[in-house]
């Protein structure tokens, strides 16, 4: 009885240590995994342009053939980033086609009168409360995804709006990763 006893304890002991081996190892590998792409993501766009904005605090980085523009009555024109007060800009290939990255900081920060705090509050006062939103993480910043085409985040007061067109998936994602607040 004893014999038993002690070789269902040892086993149970046995299999304990090996699950948490187990959990601990891949936890390495999950942990390689996201350092490797951190590190391939960093490898394609370390030739990209930065757009550095110290109104809004972020930094955007971008293909080196593409340009920015401004949105202006009936069009776009093309104009450096970090231009003050700009809280809007568009990364483009060109003028008049696609694609485009629009990225809107100051989105409604105030919604019908209410400042907003977070970004749960710009989604509880707006049409988004009542849409499929997938969970995203910008920079450190809860972000959501609305329908792929639109990726809202909160920064320091402001709501930042990210608009996909004609961007290719592993462009978007290669932007939103090197995407940085200040």
């Amino acid at each position: 009885m004893k014999k038993t006893f002690f070789a269902m304890a040892l086993t149970a002991i046995v299999l304990a240590a090996g699950g948490l081996y187990l959990h601990s190892k891949s936890r390495e590998s999950a942990e390689s995994i996201e350092n490797l792409a951190n590190r391939e993501t960093a490898l394609a766009v370390k030739d990209w342009k930065a757009c550095k904005n110290k109104q809004y605090g972020y930094e955007a980085k971008y293909p080196p053939t593409w340009t920015t523009f401004i949105p202006v009555s009936g069009g776009r024109a093309p104009m450096p980033c970090g231009t003050e007060n700009q809280s809007q800009i568009e990364f483009s290939l060109s003028a008049k086609g696609t694609p485009v990255i629009s990225l809107e900081a100051s989105f409604e920060s105030w919604f019908y009168g209410n400042t907003l705090h977070s970004l749960d509050d710009y989604i509880a006062s707006s049409s988004l409360k009542h849409r499929q939103l997938e969970k995203l993480m910008i920079d450190g910043e809860k972000a959501v995804s609305e329908e792929g085409k639109w990726i809202y985040t909160f920064h320091k007061g402001d709501v930042f709006r990210f608009s996909f067109y004609g961007v290719d998936k592993e462009t978007t994602e290669q932007f939103l990763s090197a995407f940085r607040f200040n």
